[in-house]
C-alpha cells in the first residue's frame, strides 16, 4: 500500500513541476480536498483525464479512514492533494498518513519548493 503526496500551486500555475505533472498524468486515484478545485487545476494545466477517479478527502473524511485505506490498497498509483499547497500542512492529510504508516504502508512525496515541507509531510506529524 503506497500513497504519494503531491503539493499543488498556491496561486501560480508556473510552480507546477514536471514531476507534479507526471503524477497527475499517471495516477489512477486522486484523493482531493475539493474535487472541483482539482479538476479545474488539471484543466488549466491542460491535462485531460475524464476517466480519472477523484474522491473527496477533507476534514469530514477522518471518521472513515478504513474506506480511504481500502481505496489506496486497490489503486496502482494513488495520490493525495489539497486545494493549494501541501496536503499535510493545515489539511487533514496527516491523519491519513499516520494511519497508512501504522498499517505498514508507504508514503512518498513529489517535492515542492521546500525540502522542510517535504520532511514534515513524510513524518506523519500533525
Amino acid at each position: 500500500m503506497k500513497l504519494t503526496l503531491v503539493s499543488t500551486p498556491i496561486g501560480n500555475l508556473g510552480d507546477i513541476s514536471e514531476n507534479m505533472r507526471q503524477a497527475f498524468e499517471q495516477c489512477d486515484l486522486v484523493l482531493a480536498e475539493d474535487t472541483r478545485v482539482f479538476r479545474s487545476l488539471i484543466s488549466k494545466i491542460e491535462i485531460s483525464r475524464p476517466d480519472l477517479r477523484i474522491v473527496s478527502f477533507n476534514d469530514h473524511s477522518q471518521d472513515n479512514l478504513s474506506y480511504f485505506t481500502d481505496l489506496i490498497k486497490q489503486a496502482k498509483s494513488p495520490i493525495l492533494v489539497s486545494d493549494a499547497g501541501s496536503p499535510i500542512i493545515s489539511d487533514p492529510g496527516h491523519i491519513l498518513v499516520k494511519e497508512l504508516l501504522s498499517l505498514g504502508g508507504e508514503v512518498t512525496s513529489v517535492p515542492g519548493p521546500s525540502a522542510v515541507t517535504t520532511a514534515l509531510e513524510l513524518s506523519g506529524l500533525a
